[in-house]
């Protein structure tokens, strides 16, 4: 026999194992689309979530205030040394009456209170981005230590709360989404592998007359591989439909404020490639793990 027949032939036993066992398929693959698209819902929220907090990182920033009586030159050669701090993205110098323009701007329900105030009260400094490999506490405090030892700089400040909770809450999402991802990984791969497994257990008598009559154990797995490789591609393409309306679901009764965490930050054809391929990775997995037992019987 061929190989191409073999694959035929797997084929046809696959279809009628599913055919023989269709409530039980069907409704695997059902969870299996279930536990897919939850596990999509929290990526996707992850990802937009991830999105706001590195746009809350952008606007970390460190402020170093400048001497007074700082020369021209001095300025330049000071903004030079700055820039090649490590750590530092971006550096934008900020002018004494530019300073007191800002501060105005912010306090504009107390704007009386500028009335008279020499523009120059304010020190001039330079407002650096650093990047994001220095967001970290550690890392960041190595920043602000080189710009205290400038000539020429007075006093460094930074957001070193906002960096802390920054880092502890990326940390902590990026653990969730792992510890997660990997639950629902081995759910789905455990719902595959006991639906094949009760397949294999049903037909354990025909199984038994393959091998005595000398089929090998690859010509013996096949289908039941194909049947679970058919289960994940089902629970793949099930779980598409799940996500569309499990998305609408929640963004009807999310606040308008927390709607961007909803967002689907994928293009349509990468969310069916990226559903697709989960679905047959799981199922195959899932198969194999089941055959893993199929030699004990």
């Amino acid at each position: 026999m061929s190989s191409t027949q073999k694959l035929i032939y797997a084929s046809e036993d696959a279809y009628f194992n599913i055919k023989e066992n269709f409530t039980a398929t069907i409704l695997s693959s059902m969870t299996v689309a279930c536990t897919i698209a939850i596990l999509s819902i929290f990526i996707i929220i992850f990802f937009n979530l991830r999105g706001a907090v590195e746009d809350w990182g952008e606007r970390t920033h460190i402020i170093a205030y400048l001497k007074d009586n700082t020369s021209s030159a001095t300025l330049k050669t000071l903004q030079a040394n700055a820039r090649a701090v490590d750590g530092v993205k971006e550096l934008r110098f900020v002018t004494k009456s530019e300073a007191l323009k800002n501060l105005s701007e912010e306090l504009s329900e107390h704007s009386a209170i500028f009335e008279g105030v020499k523009k120059d009260i304010l020190p001039a400094s330079f407002e650096i981005k650093v990047t994001e490999e220095f967001r970290d506490p550690a890392k960041i405090m190595q920043t602000v230590r080189a710009l205290k030892n400038l000539k020429g700089v007075s006093e460094v400040q930074y957001g070193q709360e906002q960096i802390k909770q920054l880092a502890s809450f990326l940390k902590f999402f990026e653990f969730t989404a792992l510890s997660l991802g990997i639950f629902f990984s081995a759910a789905i791969i455990f719902i595959i592998s006991n639906t094949v497994r009760m397949t294999v257990y049903a037909r354990k008598d025909s199984i038994e007359v393959m091998r005595q009559v000398g089929a090998s154990e690859t010509y013996i797995k096949v289908p039941f591989f194909i049947e679970g490789l058919l289960m994940g591609v089902l629970g793949g393409v099930m779980a598409l439909v799940v996500l569309y309306f499990a998305r609408y679901f929640f963004l009807q009764r999310t606040p308008e404020f927390l709607s961007f965490i909803l967002v689907n930050p994928f293009t349509p054809l990468m969310l069916v490639v990226i559903l697709f391929v989960t679905g047959v990775t799981l199922g195959a997995v899932g198969s194999l793990v089941s055959m893993r037992k199929f030699l004990s019987l």
